[in-house]
């Protein structure tokens, strides 16, 4: 833990902090470094199109809809179980 502490110490910085986000082209904005990055590119290449109906990759073809969806209140997690419940 020692060690840990002297490296973190030495590594988290704001210089590095704010070296990293300026490498990323987030600050200053820099939307072009961002737009030209390897992943983005590679992406915007290999999508259609054309919209195509999304594919839910779930091994339960019948799941419910709101299953997929992320919960935002306690109430519905609850009504989420009660579906899981049920099945």
């Amino acid at each position: 833990m020692e060690c840990y502490g002297k490296a973190r110490n030495e590594a988290l910085t704001i210089k590095n902090g704010r070296a990293g986000w300026r490498a990323t082209g987030l600050w200053p904005v820099d939307i072009m470094k961002v737009l030209n990055h390897l992943m983005v590119t590679t992406a915007a290449q290999d999508s259609p199109l054309t919209p195509e109906e999304p594919k839910i990759m779930t091994p339960m073809k019948d799941l419910p809809l709101i299953l997929l969806e992320t919960p935002r209140a306690g109430v519905d997690i609850r009504k989420r179980a009660e579906i899981l419940q049920k099945r």
